[in-house]
């Protein structure tokens, strides 16, 4: 059930992360940031099995009771107490993320602002993505793009 669970949440990351991130990023940083989110992603996938690489391989033996080197292997540091260690990371950085998008950077995208009215908070949020000669002029694209969209996220994924 974990493994599903992770693979929801690995799915739904790279799906949901590069769309806020267009939705929030000026114009001109939108390529760069969708790139380096890629980027990123990919030196992560690399990075887990290259952090585990101290733990050595598990000896193999004919007669597991007369095996001294599965008794050494046991006693290793790296086996015994650097699991422990590679466990946590993704622990300690889940709640890190969970704690600063909940009391820090709690956004939602102008988007969100623009489709239920709420344009105290839209000019906010724009105002610190974009410099404020252009604020209304890109608030105005946002109403624009919305009129043009076809389908809902509801209607693309069930019919």
């Amino acid at each position: 059930m974990g493994k599903f669970l992770l693979g929801v949440a690995a799915g739904s990351i790279t799906v949901y992360v590069p769309k806020y991130v267009e939705e929030v990023s000026p114009t001109k940083y939108k390529g760069t940031f969708g790139t380096y989110f890629q980027l990123f992603l990919t030196f992560g996938i690399f990075l887990g099995p290259l952090i585990a690489l101290p733990i050595p391989v598990k000896p193999t033996c004919v007669d597991i009771n007369k095996c001294p080197l599965l008794d050494d292997w046991k006693k290793n540091w790296n086996v015994k107490t650097y699991w422990h260690i590679l466990f946590s990371l993704p622990i300690i950085t889940a709640v890190l993320q969970l704690i600063l998008l909940t009391f820090v950077f709690k956004y939602d995208t102008p988007t969100f602002y623009k489709e239920r009215g709420m344009t105290e908070e839209l000019n906010v949020i724009m105002n610190k993505i974009y410099s404020p000669d252009v604020v209304q002029r890109k608030i105005d694209e946002i109403s624009v793009a919305k009129e043009g969209a076809s389908l809902s996220y509801k209607e693309g994924l069930f019919g």
